[in-house]
């Protein structure tokens, strides 16, 4: 059976166990999850619905997509809609109006679809679907993990040859844009963002974009990569120095790397992910900057560069085989600088624990005389 195959299987053996005569699924990423084809559909009507009666998966969208979806979907039964049709008119056409039952990702639809669809199936309840597809989406196959893998080496190749090019004067954007250019020869797709290049004192925002700072002698400089190649993210951060780093520079940076080690080696399934948490952060209370550790630890990834588990102090969920998720402690003083190494981790089906990501993590001085 095919990895689309099971995932729609899936859906049928839920809907059959949940009494629903209709699945209706209009997230992109979900959409790509179970067709292989990815699409933005801005405005236009766009949505994968699984009918029970018929044991019938459909791929209703723009008219326009259908040469792309012909090459890449699964699914090969398309209703292909123009900006003049009304895509709920012939989804109830095409469908029945006799549904008693409907699931939805609540989370996505907006009030607007969720009125449209009432008109259409006035008698029928809803459902959400939302919950039961992140449970799918949080079990990575190994298929999953080979492209993330695939799609690490990438970024950590991008992120080697922007270091590379780093130079004293240079600006944060012209770092930024020399990653992304090579990420970008390398086959990124999907690529929502600009990596994130920081120095000196913006390093003490956790997530600021590239500006035109010019990088100084005595600076750090934090990178963060998220890319995506076969549709799957890598999420890395490294963070470097300037020069010779002073003593404060190399306690917060220790600091921060032995949080990083003492968060991985707390992984395992069935822990609860606050447990992981919390390795971290009583590590860098310990040495002295706990008020300057205010993030989450890590969040999960895959088709999103953030997707489910969170992990962080109030999260008691448990880690399950399949998981896969970032864990990036940091340190960000405002005025002076800040630290962040982030990694990727997966839990395996057999539970496993395996670091994805192998960039070095020593404290690395850049354009050092």
């Amino acid at each position: 059976m095919s990895l689309y195959e099971s995932r729609i299987q899936n859906v049928f053996s839920f809907m059959q166990q949940q009494a629903l005569d209709m699945v209706m699924v209009t997230s992109p990423i979900n959409i790509y999850y179970f067709t292989g084809f990815y699409s933005y559909p801005a405005e236009r009507f766009q949505a994968v619905i699984f009918t029970a009666e018929r044991q019938e998966v459909s791929l209703y969208l723009p008219n326009f997509d259908v040469e792309i979806a012909e090459r890449h979907s699964y699914i090969k039964s398309f209703v292909p809609i123009t900006d003049t049709d009304q895509p709920y008119r012939i989804l109830g056409e095409r469908q029945g109006q006799k549904m008693r039952s409907i699931g939805l990702e609540k989370g996505v639809v907006s009030l607007r679809q969720a009125e449209l669809l009432r008109e259409t199936y006035p008698e029928a309840t809803v459902n959400d679907i939302e919950p039961f597809i992140v449970s799918l989406r949080l079990r990575k196959s190994p298929e999953e993990i080979a492209r993330v893998k695939k799609a690490i080496a990438m970024a950590e190749l991008a992120l080697d040859y922007g270091v590379q090019k780093v130079e004293i004067g240079m600006s944060e954007l012209d770092v930024a844009e020399h990653i992304e250019n090579h990420a970008k020869a390398l086959g990124a797709d999907r690529l929502m963002f600009a990596p994130f290049v920081q120095s000196g004192p913006n390093t003490a925002i956790p997530h600021a974009q590239a500006g035109t700072r010019k990088i100084e002698e005595g600076d750090f400089l934090l990178i963060d990569l998220f890319f995506a190649l076969d549709g799957y993210f890598a999420d890395i951060t490294r963070t470097f120095v300037i020069g010779e780093p002073t003593e404060k520079q190399v306690q917060i940076y220790q600091g921060v790397l032995d949080a990083n080690g003492k968060a991985i080696a707390a992984v395992r399934a069935g822990c609860r992910l606050n447990q992981i948490d919390q390795a971290a952060r009583e590590h860098i209370a310990a040495i002295g900057y706990g008020e300057y550790f205010h993030t989450r630890l890590g969040h999960g990834l895959g088709l999103e560069v953030h997707e489910p588990p969170s992990i962080h102090p109030l999260n008691d969920e448990l880690a399950s085989e399949g998981s896969l998720f970032t864990i990036e402690p940091g340190i960000y003083i405002p005025g002076f600088g800040g630290v962040r190494i982030e990694d990727d981790v997966y839990i395996g089906l057999d539970g496993t624990v395996e670091v994805l990501t192998a960039y070095p993590k020593t404290l690395r001085q850049l354009c050092s005389r």
